[in-house]
C-alpha cells in the first residue's frame, strides 16, 4: 500500500475465489500490508481489474492497519464479508461499518480491539456471521446481541470477556 496524499490510500488487491459453506462461492479481494494508521483514512484507488466485482475483502498481515479505511463501499458495492484479520485494528464503530448495509459476514480477527459499541452493527441488519475472535474486548454489554436477529455464528473466542471476569 502507497500513500498518496493525506489520508488515503491505495488498496491492492490479489484476486481470488473463495468457497463459503453459508454464501458460496465469492470473488475475493486479498489485500496485504493496509497502511490506516489515522481515523477516517479514505481509500483513494483500489488496485484491480475487477474492483467492483468482489464480494468479499480480506485485509490480512497489516499491522498498520489501526482503522477500517473509508470509502471501501465506493469501490466495491457488492461486499459481502468482510475480514480483518492479523491487524493493528485498535477500534471500530457503528459509523466505520455504516456503509456496509449488505454485508453478511464480518471477522475481525487476531487483531487490537479493546472495546465494541452495544450497538456495533446496527446498519448491518443482513449480518449473518460474526467473529471477533483473539481481541482485547474486555466486556460485552448485555444488549449487543439484541439488533443481530440473523446472525447463526457468533465467535469471541480468546478475548478477556469471555475469560470469566467480565463486566458490562
Amino acid at each position: 500500500i502507497s500513500v498518496s496524499s493525506i489520508n488515503a490510500i491505495i488498496i491492492r488487491c490479489s484476486q481470488q475465489t473463495n468457497v463459503w459453506i453459508r454464501f458460496g462461492r465469492l470473488q475475493e479481494c486479498l489485500a496485504y500490508s493496509v497502511v490506516s494508521e489515522e481515523p477516517n483514512t479514505e481509500v483513494e484507488i483500489i488496485s484491480s481489474t475487477s474492483a467492483d466485482s468482489f464480494e468479499s475483502l480480506y485485509i490480512h498481515q497489516s499491522p498498520d492497519c489501526h482503522y477500517l479505511p473509508t470509502g471501501i463501499t465506493n469501490f466495491m458495492p457488492n461486499l459481502q464479508v468482510l475480514i480483518v484479520a492479523h491487524t493493528g485494528l485498535k477500534s471500530i464503530t457503528k459509523n466505520d461499518l455504516k456503509p456496509f448495509t449488505m454485508i453478511k459476514g464480518v471477522y475481525i480477527d487476531y487483531s487490537q480491539i479493546t472495546a465494541i459499541e452495544k450497538d456495533l452493527f446496527i446498519y448491518n441488519t443482513n449480518l449473518e456471521e460474526l467473529s471477533l475472535q483473539q481481541n482485547q474486548i474486555a466486556s460485552v454489554d448485555v444488549n449487543f446481541f439484541k439488533p443481530l436477529d440473523k446472525v447463526i455464528s457468533f465467535s469471541f473466542e480468546r478475548n478477556p470477556c469471555f475469560d470469566g471476569k467480565a463486566i458490562g
